[in-house]
């Protein structure tokens, strides 16, 4: 009898992390839809076979190099690389660069060898190991060639087969599944990589799987040594008698025209250029698609806004006290990758079918160039409102929209990257997916309401409780408003109390202030005491003498960690969704808000530790890292497939130009 176990044979490795289920094919490779069939008239664009700009991604001839030169040194057999990517130079040689100059290109890689962590820096031009350091301590996120390490040694534990057997379940019942470790600083857990592998009564139907939770057993086990660490227990709850509803497909709508087919938007390589608007694009295997050199002309000539953006880390802590919930604090970016796990996109459907579709590169845990097909797009799109008005004075609105997908585990997340014709910008993400579920003794509302269970979900069905959680979402948007000396500054809306006028006694007034230190730009908007926020060149040399900036559009997703969580191992992973808003000097290497390896929760990482210094922000060069959150109070509604759920912010100009950019 086959045993229905993942991650073994030719069954596919079923991976559940960071709220979501990947499913990762032993054929394919990383996947969420990359088998899709495009119809025969959109063809994706090609990703360029040679690098164009200094801050371009990583091409597959230069992968090729990268593991020539390892491989000449014997660093390639019995090696994987979780995480590869251009050593950016310099920043200012950067800017100073002229096409047709030459590039100098360097890889910078994460290697695993021999259960030990190294960087390595290659230099392609002159084919040469620049460095390799060990790492010691330093945790990864997950390699492909992992997926399966902790399902076959679970399905050998004698303790968890005996744990089965009580439920009077059999390895041949269940499907495995293998979930990050989270925090592990606990007794027997320090220093190891470790997955938890949890069972799953199989169920025909995979979307429906995930309603038959076998609650209360998981395994921990050391990813490096294979050993299963511990067997945990809480007692046997009743498998869910029933699903979730099931699927039933409603009658499509009339199709929404978009555009006629001729399009405004120009592509050269990596270049994008759009009314006003120019940027390019890079994929990076954890943060997805990044933006670089984005400009924009509003009608006196074309300024540089930003100098890169990109989603910078994605944290998924759930909340039930249950010890086989508690380590689902989840680093989605860090510990699978969101470019790893971007998805193909169905014209019609994900992006209208006039989109230019592009397809990605990425490295893979070998260090080869994995195409990731028609998993980019750029469309411009009518919103249906004006972009201003008065009386006849009218214009329709238009923007530009790029778009990429990553499916992880159980969640897909939707990105958009949105340029305005005013020169703003939005940042934009959609959660969709199946929410995670578990099993409980409660039948009915009443029922969850006596034992607490309604604290922590929703009922959705017969012993079957939908768990709340968070989404956090990280940006890291180096802006450079003109130049890179930029400064902060916090615009209060403070009372101001008016004499001599009975009709009106108090009004607002605006007290600027100029920040001066990392510690003082932390901020998470109250309404009762509002602020203005942007980020301005250091230099008044905009319109009428004023310090041209962008101001920060908090939108409809502030949302952050309760401060009570701060000593809590599992929330420390995240620590930066404690604030909404953070802003660091620019410093090489800090990219990711968790940091460059994965967290454990014994203490602070990433922005939490490197603003701990206080750093002085005076008219240098910024990083605003903005977090967008919501808090998931799961819904009825929410099963069996969750509509999507958004949530933004953006950048609109503020003393950049003359005037409206839109009647330039």
């Amino acid at each position: 009898m086959k045993r229905r176990v993942s991650g073994l044979l030719r069954w596919p490795v079923r991976l559940l992390v960071p709220g979501a289920l990947v499913l990762v094919s032993a054929c394919s490779g990383w996947g969420g839809g990359d088998k899709a069939d495009s119809p025969a008239e959109v063809v994706a664009l090609s990703a360029p076979a040679k690098a164009q700009h200094p801050l371009d991604g990583l091409t597959a001839a230069e992968l090729d190099t990268f593991r020539t030169v390892l491989a000449d040194k014997g660093l390639v057999v019995g090696s994987e690389f979780p995480y590869i990517a251009v050593d950016e130079p310099d920043k200012a040689s950067v800017l100073a660069w002229k096409p047709g100059s030459t590039l100098r290109r360097r890889v910078f890689a994460v290697v695993r060898r021999e259960h030990r962590t190294y960087e390595a820096v290659v230099d392609l031009a002159e084919r040469s190991l620049v460095s390799w350091t060990e790492k010691p301590g330093a945790h990864t996120g997950f390699a492909e060639s992992e997926f399966g390490i902790g399902v076959s040694a679970a399905s050998a534990d004698t303790r968890f087969v005996t744990a089965l057997s009580k439920r009077s379940l059999a390895l041949a019942d269940v499907t495995l599944y293998t979930f990050a470790g989270g925090s592990t600083n606990g007794p027997g857990e320090a220093g190891h990589r470790i997955a938890r592998v949890l069972p799953y009564v199989t169920s025909g139907d995979p979307a429906t799987v995930l309603s038959r939770p076998v609650e209360g057993l998981f395994a921990s086990v050391d990813l490096d040594t294979g050993e299963v660490l511990s067997v945990t227990d809480t007692g046997v709850v009743t498998v869910p008698p029933t699903a979730v509803p099931p699927k039933r497909q409603r009658p499509p709508l009339e199709p929404v025209v978009f555009a006629s087919g001729r399009s405004n938007v120009q592509v050269d390589g990596t270049q994008i250029g759009w009314d006003g608007w120019s940027l390019r694009w890079r994929a990076n295997r954890r943060s997805g698609v990044e933006i670089a050199d984005v400009r924009f002309d509003g009608g006196t000539g074309e300024r540089r806004v930003m100098y890169e953006g990109s989603l910078a880390d994605l944290f998924v802590p759930y909340q039930h006290p249950d010890p086989s919930w508690t380590f689902r604090t989840l680093l989605d970016s860090a510990e699978f990758g969101m470019g790893s796990t971007m998805s193909s996109l169905q014209p019609g459907v994900d992006c209208p079918t006039t989109s230019t579709f592009f397809d990605v590169v990425l490295p893979n845990d070998r260090a080869q160039a994995q195409v990731k097909p028609r998993s980019m797009c750029v469309f411009e799109r009518p919103t249906g409102n004006p972009s201003y008005r008065h009386e006849r004075d009218a214009a329709p609105e238009t923007e530009l929209v790029l778009r990429w997908i990553s499916v992880v585990g159980n969640y897909d997340y939707i990105v958009d990257n949105v340029f305005g014709v005013d020169g703003s910008m939005r940042f934009h993400v959609y959660a969709a997916g199946i929410a995670l579920q578990r099993g409980t003794s409660a039948a009915t509302a009443a029922d969850a309401h006596d034992i607490g269970e309604d604290e922590h979900g929703v009922l959705v069905g017969n012993g079957l409780l939908a768990v709340n959680h968070d989404h956090f979402m990280s940006f890291r948007l180096d802006l450079d408003v003109g130049e890179t000396d930029n400064r902060v500054v916090r615009q209060a809306l403070v009372p101001n109390e008016v004499g001599g006028n009975p009709a009106r006694t108090d009004i607002w007034k605006v007290s600027e202030q100029v920040v001066a230190s990392e510690a003082a730009a932390r901020y998470t908007p109250d309404a009762r005491a509002p602020e203005r926020l942007l980020v301005q060149s250091a230099l008044a040399n905009g319109p009428l003498g004023h310090h041209p900036g962008y101001e920060i559009d908090f939108g409809n997703s502030v949302a952050v960690a309760p401060a009570s969580s701060v000593s809590d191992p599992g929330s420390r992973r995240g620590g930066w969704a404690a604030e909404t808003l953070w802003v660091t000097p620019y410093a090489q290497g800090e990219q990711f808000a968790s940091g460059l390896y994965v967290p454990d929760g014994s203490a602070d990482a990433g922005l939490p530790a490197w603003t701990a210094a206080d750093r002085s922000l005076t008219n240098t060069d910024l990083v605003v890292w903005f977090t967008v959150g919501f808090h998931h109070v799961v819904r009825t509604e929410d099963l069996p497939n969750m509509p999507a759920h958004e949530g933004g912010f953006g950048l609109r100009p503020a003393d950049m130009f003359p005037s409206n950019p839109l009647l330039r």
